[in-house]
């Protein structure tokens, strides 16, 4: 059985597996430098490319968009005989060719369905039946949509509301003395929906105790009539039983919910021999009774983990890439072998194939005998910080440890405590942190070391723009002056800003532009000014690393920075720069300053 990896940009949808095929997306960029993605077509076997196709992809002011969170593909693919179905962040459709990775069709979501762009990006994998492919659409025109998978025409559209990252799926229901009927049932942000898959009709819907909260798991359905439910809108894991009669009715019962179970961000699996749930939730794993809802046990030590069942046991890959074999019951987990072989940052779940597994990890695809695992009974200690806990703000203590130790608050860093830290997946250094620990390395005469966590830096994030400044600048400083001069003269660019601005804006205004550029401020809101001219246009030229360029209008303060035009905040403008360029730019509406408070 062959083991292979294969590096990939950034992305965190894992594969599918099709006629000894691999098809995986990652991101990418255009040669204009504007985000794209990608998707690859793998031999299952021997993991060669046998053909990549990349396409330029659109996102949204509303879309949350950041270092750890970049544009990238969050659903992954279905095929449907010949076609490959891929959804992307900003919620356009491509079909390609299964041979050859020709585009067949391609719709857009936002600008042909009115699709309210899902905050992080689309990641619910589309369904099919080999005829239709259904997509989740939301807004006011379509929750889901079905189109025809030779053409991409539609088929039928079905329901209004907030889509969500979950994937519909198909269950059978029993009504009354009627034959069972199939239906296709979705979690939405609102409510879960259920519909005649080849009609899109309306059968009924189970309504949330909060709405608008797109994070939730795709339901499980444990028999004819039962499904298991969880999500933020829910509050808890739920089990209910459908009692539809006569195709519409609000009979659904509520058999239990544990409000201390509420997976909404990794998976969970059912086990049908035991009658047991098993998902990742809060800070632990957690192993429910499905008759009763009863909580029989959990773990911690298994942060931000997925979870596949294989026929005696179950796969479970942590956050970080440790990968292990465990059986599990109603007293307990028992590991039985580990891999830490998936040294990456891990969102998805593994795909099992035969006695090998496909583990997605952020930048690259692995294939792992799973009979080849390590015997072991320890799990190796992991991070207590899950992905929820850094996404709203809790730095993990690790990281945190070393920008103290830079600034003398508790010792003094060394080499060895930085390289034990970035070479685990689940801490991953922000700019803002690598700056901070820069800072205070200098401020303590370090300098030795500040040049050589620089230049890591430099190696590991290449497309940072504080990364190639902060290593110029050491570089000049405490380094090779030359070699600053080299990287200067590769990755300097000139770019050029033409703003329209608000007809409202006032004549006299100044407009500035705030980045993460040091010719931008960085993040200054009145330190890069750009000059109106005769056409009533501001324009900018300034002299900016090649990299991921961040970047907003201001005039002049952030009391005043630029919003939607319905005075909503928008995410900073992103920009993949890799040649000199002009950007075009149009400012919505600014920002009024808050009243004082008396």
């Amino acid at each position: 059985m062959n083991e292979w990896s294969v590096p990939l940009n950034e992305g965190d949808a894992a594969p599918v597996v099709s006629k000894g095929r691999v098809l995986v997306a990652d991101a990418a960029f255009t040669p204009e430098g504007t985000d794209a993605h990608r998707v690859l077509c793998l031999d299952l076997e021997t993991g060669n490319i046998l053909w990549q196709t990349t396409y330029a992809i659109p996102t949204y002011a509303t879309q949350d968009i950041s270092a750890p969170y970049p544009v990238r593909p969050l659903a992954s693919p279905c095929v449907a005989g010949n076609h490959v179905i891929q959804v992307d962040f900003g919620g356009t459709i491509h079909s390609l060719r299964l041979d050859d990775g020709s585009v067949a069709w391609e719709r857009n979501l936002v600008t042909e369905f009115g699709a309210k762009p899902i905050q992080y990006g689309w990641s619910g994998r589309p369904w099919t039946d080999g005829e239709q492919v259904v997509v989740a659409c939301g807004g006011d025109q379509a929750l889901l949509i079905a189109f025809k998978v030779s053409d991409g025409s539609v088929l039928w559209t079905s329901g209004r509301g907030e889509a969500s990252y979950t994937t519909p799926i198909l269950i059978s229901e029993e009504v009354g003395t009627e034959i069972p009927r199939s239906s296709l049932v979705y979690a939405a942000g609102d409510e879960l929906i259920s519909i005649d898959p080849t009609s899109g009709q309306s059968r009924w819907t189970y309504r949330y105790p909060k709405s608008g909260l797109t994070n939730a798991v795709t339901p499980i359905a444990t028999s004819k009539n039962e499904l298991l439910i969880a999500g933020q809108g829910m509050g808890a894991s739920t089990k209910i039983r459908i009692d539809a009669v006569s195709g519409y009715s609000d009979a659904i019962q509520k058999l239990w919910s544990n409000n201390k179970f509420n997976p909404f961000y990794c998976n969970w699996i059912w086990d049908p021999k035991q009658n047991l749930i098993l998902g990742f939730a809060g800070k632990t794993l957690h192993a429910v009774d499905a008759e009763s809802g009863r909580t029989l046990w959990q773990q911690r030590g298994w942060t931000d983990a997925n979870v596949v069942p294989l026929e005696s046991e179950c796969l479970i890959v942590r956050g970080d890439g440790v990968l292990a074999r465990a059986s599990v019951d109603a007293k307990g987990i028992q590991v039985k072998a580990v891999s830490t072989a998936v040294q990456d940052r891990v969102w998805a779940a593994p795909v099992v194939v035969g006695k090998s597994a496909l583990v997605r990890g952020r930048s690259k695809l692995v294939r792992l005998d799973l009979e080849g695992f390590a015997p072991s009974m320890e799990l190796p200690k992991g991070v207590e910080v899950t992905s929820m806990d850094a996404m709203y703000g809790e730095k993990p203590r690790a990281i945190q440890v070393l920008i103290d130790a830079s600034q003398g608050k508790s010792g003094s860093l060394e080499w060895n405590d930085y390289e034990s830290v970035v070479v685990n997946p689940s801490l991953r250094l922000s700019d803002a942190d690598y700056e901070a620990i820069l800072n205070g390395l200098r401020s303590n005469e370090q300098g030795e070391l500040a040049l050589r966590i620089a230049e890591d830096w430099y190696r590991r994030r290449p497309f940072s723009i504080p990364s190639v400044e902060s290593r110029i600048l050491l570089e000049r400083e405490l380094g090779d002056a030359s070699v600053a001069d080299r990287i200067a003269q590769e990755r300097l660019t000139s770019v050029e800003f033409v703003v329209e601005v608000p007809i409202d804006t006032p004549d006299n205004a100044k407009v500035y532009l705030a980045g993460n550029a040091e010719a931008l401020g960085p993040w200054q809101p009145n330190q890069a000014e750009v000059t109106k001219s005769v056409d009533g246009r501001y324009r900018g030229r300034f002299r900016v690393p090649s990299g991921d360029l961040e970047f907003k209008f201001t005039l002049g303060s952030w009391d005043l920075e630029e919003v939607r035009a319905d005075g909503r905040s928008i995410s900073n403008r992103r920009l993949r720069i890799q040649q000199d360029a002009t950007i075009d730019v149009k400012v919505q509406n600014w920002k009024s300053p808050q009243p004082a408070a008396k």
